[in-house]
């Protein structure tokens, strides 16, 4: 599969080695969700830990792949878990708690 880069952006993929892993992912996105749990790791942790937003944009830009692409994102990139929304809560009571006491000690 021919891939079509934005003018310009030639320097942005370095080496063999990133194309090949950008057909790894749009391959295993390609099969999504009928992707081996380890397959499955790999993809968040692409996504998660490796990719720019360049990359998720030339993923992202594979009119292929967008459905399944789509699917994982909602799924498992863009879903909220449980420690985002712990993180939410203590952070609203430590600002309100914060503001509770710039109040009290300005009377």
């Amino acid at each position: 599969m021919e891939r079509s880069l934005p003018a310009g952006a030639g320097a942005a993929v370095e080496s063999a080695g990133d194309e090949r892993r950008y057909a790894r992912v749009e391959a295993l996105l390609a099969k999504y969700p009928a992707v081996s749990d380890a397959e499955l790791a790999e993809l968040v942790e692409w996504f998660e830990r490796e990719a720019s937003a360049y990359d998720v944009g030339v993923i992202a830009s594979n009119e292929s792949i967008r459905s399944a692409y789509r699917k994982f994102r909602a799924e498992h990139v863009d879903a909220l878990t449980f420690m985002d929304v712990w993180r939410a809560i203590v952070f609203v009571v430590l600002a309100g708690t914060a503001i509770a006491g710039i109040i009290w000690l300005a009377n």
